[in-house]
């Protein structure tokens, strides 16, 4: 991977640019990302022993160059163990693409279009349960919204998905003692027994897909499978319900946007866009270097780990005119929320689908709106950017 821009001599103190459990940097960090670009595009976390790079041509590169920047140690900053080397995102090829055509045979146009009536419905009993006075956009429409389309797309139970949301919530938020979180554990073990009832009693959806593949040739134990499902699963809860929070908070401070989209419902699909580049859901990927790469002068070590940082490239100025600015015509709609090369998300259709249906019909039920942001609570982590509760009301 070669310097695309002159070198400069990387900023060694977590400190003086970038501190990403910093409270004030986890509500607003564009003001720290902007920096990082411009003064060192390659920084070292020393406290944390993790590379972060911020330029969009550099995260972009990584993302395709797998040989170097290696998932086979984890897709997220503080990998969970359980899952490296059983999931398709912790895997490089051979066995990433034996894996990705297998789950990518759950994400076909027609599987994803025959969602549609299904997502359409959940979201018009979803609205009609909520008090458009106040209500938490999080944990009362878009959690129940994606946990419910995912958890049907998997198998599990719609009884269940409430707890396991929760269980998800909680596995990311960084502590002392696990500074990536918790993990998935719990998730990882209702998804083994949920396995058990599926190698007993097959159905149509994912797992039992996954185990018929296994039974034919293709090798996944049961654990294997379970920690995939709940790894899908996790995705499914978090970055889409993130992401459409963040972009109803892009928008509400875009009042010119939000009435442009509130006159013409036409334009959600360039709002959904530019959503995610304005503010994705997912904030970084992680990544393993499989040798020393030099970049911009520094040299990254062999076995590093590293922070390849969405949210940064996507607001780039070096890519994208005005990046800071919520723009529903922007010309350069090339982001890479969704990640790009041989880890592009299966389930990016899925996600605009749920998205565009949820908005269309939200706006419509809400027309003007507010957000209460003193009483809104930010999701922290290292990988995910969004919020655990966002209040909204209708403004008649």
């Amino acid at each position: 991977m070669q310097a695309l821009h002159p070198p400069l001599e990387v900023v060694r103190s977590d400190s003086e640019l970038y501190d990403p459990r910093d409270p004030a940097t986890i509500d607003n960090p564009f003001p720290a990302f902007r920096r990082l670009r411009d003064e060192a595009p390659v920084y070292e976390l020393a406290r944390e022993q993790i590379w972060v790079i911020s330029r969009y041509a550099d995260v972009e590169a990584g993302m395709m160059d797998w040989r170097t920047f290696s998932s086979a140690q984890g897709n997220v900053i503080y990998e969970d163990p359980a899952r490296i080397g059983r999931t398709l995102t912790t895997n490089d090829p051979p066995r990433h693409d034996q894996l990705r055509r297998l789950i990518g045979a759950g994400y076909t146009p027609g599987r994803v279009k025959a969602h549609e009536a299904r997502i359409e419905q959940l979201v018009d009993d979803l609205l009609a349960k909520v008090d458009p006075t106040g209500f938490d956009f999080v944990s009362e429409f878009a959690g129940p919204l994606t946990g419910k389309v995912i958890g049907s797309l998997i198998g599990v139970p719609e009884e269940e998905l409430e707890r396991l949301r929760v269980a998800v919530d909680a596995a990311f938020v960084p502590t002392d003692e696990f500074p990536g979180g918790r993990g998935l554990g719990e998730v990882f073990a209702f998804m083994m027994d949920l396995v058990a009832r599926r190698r007993r009693e097959s159905r149509d959806d994912m797992l039992s897909a996954f185990l018929a593949a296994a039974d034919n040739g293709v090798k996944m134990s049961d654990q294997d499978i379970a920690v995939t499902g709940g790894s899908i699963l996790a995705a499914g809860f978090s970055s889409t319900a993130h992401t459409m929070s963040n972009i109803l908070l892009g928008l509400f401070e875009a009042p010119d946007q939000r009435r442009l989209v509130l006159d013409d419902p036409s334009l959600i699909p360039n709002m959904i866009e530019e959503g995610l580049r304005y503010d994705v859901g997912t904030m970084s990927f992680g990544r393993q270097t499989t040798r020393d790469v030099e970049l911009h002068g520094v040299t990254i070590p062999a076995d590093s780990r590293v922070m390849l940082l969405l949210s940064s490239a996507n607001r780039d100025e070096r890519r994208f005119e005005d990046p800071d600015r919520f723009d529903l015509y922007r010309k350069e709609k090339r982001h890479i929320s969704f990640n790009v090369g041989i880890h592009h998300c299966l389930g990016s259709s899925l996600a605009r689908l749920e998205m565009r249906i949820a908005f269309e019909k939200l706006l419509a039920h809400l027309g003007e709106f507010s957000l209460n942001l003193d009483r809104s609570v930010r999701v922290q982590s290292l990988n995910f950017r969004g919020f655990r509760c966002l209040p909204v009301r209708a403004v008649s």
